[in-house]
């Protein structure tokens, strides 16, 4: 009973210093990347029609409109390009956003949405891996949205667009901060702590099952299925990250005052549309925005009056390759969830030699869909499918263990 107290406090404890790395990790930036506002007029932003949307003085702050009554008319879309520094490993966006009446047109995308973009390093223009802030169709009232995105290794450059793509509706977009951040000092050994404590906790659950294992056996399975947590539960291979409850808590610096710059118009070349369901992710253009030249580059908004703080050096971008491949094994094996959790789990039942231990991987297999899908909200019958899949994993490959097991008994017998 003391045991199993102590193990319940124990986890208790990690979850939480778990849930405040992850929502304390990030410090801003200053002049990282430009100010944006939405005020009269949009500086910086790019805009397919000045007639597609207006921008509305309120006591709380200015208001973006964007309305579309027929599918005939023009889509209604603004972007951005916001040239991050090299001291920026993420940009963190927040919003209030409600739309009404908007009618989905044939093509999953065309919807109210603000996502983000990305260019490569040839200039290509394409959505990162989870790119959405907020999207939606039908009637939906005010609701806040958040999202941080890492700045990865491959991105020349990153965007936000803001479109109302359905076949009719209006969408309003309120109190938009777009923010550049970093990781705090210390946040990366915080982290190892953490998983070191997580990593104990594991070796004390599997140690208290089965006593004669081998302590390097042991050690390895725990191993295993700490770093199995911390790539599917918490989402470090993915592009987008939420916060778990509430919101991220940006630590903010005092910036830097220089002299401002003049402000420069808007442009108005045509907006990025969004890849169809299917597709390659490069975005296709109506005009020359997925291969830009120089003299048509959409004018870097001014920087009222921030540099970026000095001390801060170049980080080291994370890169999306990992994240890629997992999607494309995705795409291509239907069953990868399956094969993906029949073999930790087979791997932890043959390391440590016991069937005892399967709750743990079908700890992992529900948690790898229960907490993405907590922060994201946008779930669908895919995700409860990927939830049977790993479930089914787990139960065949303690099957199988068993089966071989008993093939094994049967063989000594025998001899």
């Amino acid at each position: 009973m003391r045991n199993a107290i102590c193990t319940i406090l124990a986890t208790i404890l990690l979850v939480a210093a778990s849930l405040a790395i992850w929502h304390w990790r990030f410090v801003e930036v200053p002049g990282g990347i430009p100010r944006l506002e939405l005020a009269d007029p949009l500086v910086g932003w790019t805009a397919k029609d000045h007639n597609q949307f207006e921008i509305i003085d309120q006591p709380e702050g200015p208001l973006l409109r964007l309305s579309r009554t027929q599918r005939s008319e023009k889509t209604p879309s603004i972007h951005v390009w916001l040239k991050p520094e090299k001291n920026v490993s993420a940009i963190h966006i927040r919003c209030e956003t409600r739309w009404e009446d908007v009618e989905a047109g044939h093509e999953g995308y065309t919807i109210a949405r603000i996502v983000s973009m990305l260019k490569d390093r040839q200039g290509k223009v394409m959505h990162p891996p989870g790119f959405g802030v907020t999207w939606g169709a039908g009637s939906k009232d005010w609701h806040s949205s958040e999202a941080v995105f890492l700045v990865t290794s491959d991105m020349a450059d990153f965007g936000l667009a803001i479109s109302m793509l359905g076949d009719h509706g209006t969408m309003e977009v309120k109190n938009l901060a777009v923010t550049a951040v970093r990781n705090r000092p210390g946040i990366p050994t915080a982290t190892a702590a953490v998983l070191t404590g997580w990593v104990a906790l594991c070796f004390c659950l599997i140690r208290g099952r089965v006593k004669s294992i081998p302590l390097w056996r042991n050690f390895t399975a725990a191993t295993v299925i700490v770093a199995a947590g911390w790539i599917l539960v918490f989402p470090q291979s993915k592009g987008r990250l939420l916060p778990v409850i509430g919101s991220f808590s940006i630590a903010r610096k005092i910036p830097e005052k220089i002299s401002p710059e003049p402000p420069q118009a808007v442009t108005l070349p045509q907006a990025v549309t969004p890849p169809r369901s299917g597709e390659s992710p490069v975005t296709k253009t109506d005009g020359p925005a997925a291969t830009p030249a120089k003299s048509s580059e959409s004018p870097r908004p001014p920087e009222s009056g921030i540099k970026s703080s000095p001390e801060l050096k170049p980080v080291s971008r994370s890169s999306s390759a990992f994240y890629k491949l997992l999607r494309a094994t995705d795409r291509i094996l239907p069953v990868a969830h399956l094969g993906l959790f029949l073999a930790i789990t087979l791997f932890i039942l043959v390391i440590t030699g016991n069937q005892r231990h399967w709750p743990l991987p079908l700890a992992l297999a529900i948690l790898s869909e229960f907490v993405p899908e907590l922060t994201d909200h946008l779930g669908g019958w895919d995700d409860w499918a990927d939830v049977v899949q790993n479930i089914v994993g787990v139960a065949l490959a303690v099957f199988l263990y068993t089966k071989l097991r008993f093939l094994q008994a049967l063989s000594g017998r025998a001899k």
